[in-house]
């Protein structure tokens, strides 16, 4: 007797094969035009059911956890010396810390940012992408007022990026970003026609990712 579950695999591979397929045609049919708008509107689609389906819980849970840390720390520090309520509070406050550091991970430390672009070149590179210029836009100055209004220890860093490749790379590359250890949130993207290679593209990206500042 087959594997149910063996059939069921098939039936969902062979459906998404047919869905691909009939995408395929859909946009072979169109004109270079459509073919562009077609596929800018599926990459703009694409980054934003991904941000709000895997960036937006781990901002939300990082702000709630950061929040929560807070107060729970004024409670551990105020109920110390109560025995009774010490290893409850503080087991809680451990697990509040361990909580923020994980999620600090996805930030880059003051001094990683050389090796953070080189990551994104690598990936760009293993995705078929082919990168022009990538520059980080940081003024130290302006970064610096805003931390002391603020008090924030996270500086955001906006990096520019212009890159030349196919449309199928580019989602490949996107996809890399987006579900990269570290914390990558696509600001602005702007593709337009290669004139030397009408089967590849130009790329024009703004990303932005937050550095963890060195009192943090």
């Amino acid at each position: 007797m087959a594997d149910p579950l063996k059939n069921i695999s098939k039936v969902v591979e062979d459906k998404l094969k047919l869905w691909l397929a009939l995408v395929n045609k859909f946009i072979s049919e169109r004109n270079p035009r459509e073919k562009q708008m077609v596929i800018a509107l599926g990459l703009i689609g694409a980054l934003f059911f991904d941000y709000w389906i895997l960036i937006h819980p781990v901002v939300k849970t990082y702000l709630r956890v950061a929040a929560e840390s807070a107060p729970l720390e004024t409670e551990y520090k105020n109920l110390k010396d109560d025995q009774k309520n010490e290893k409850f509070i503080k087991k809680n406050w451990e697990q509040a810390k361990l909580d923020l550091e994980l999620l600090e991970r996805r930030f880059i430390a003051p001094n990683e940012t050389p090796a953070f672009l080189e990551n994104i070149s690598k990936l760009a590179l293993n995705s078929g992408v082919k990168v022009m210029s990538l520059q980080p836009l940081d003024n130290p100055n302006k970064n610096s007022k805003k931390k002391e209004q603020t008090g924030s220890p996270y500086t955001p860093i906006l990096i520019r990026m212009s890159a030349i490749g196919g449309t199928h790379e580019f989602g490949k590359f996107l996809s890399a970003l987006e579900n990269n250890q570290t914390f990558i949130r696509v600001m602005t993207m702007k593709m337009s026609p290669n004139s030397a290679d009408d089967r590849r593209h130009s790329l024009d990206l703004d990303i932005e990712v937050y550095r963890r500042e060195a009192s943090a």
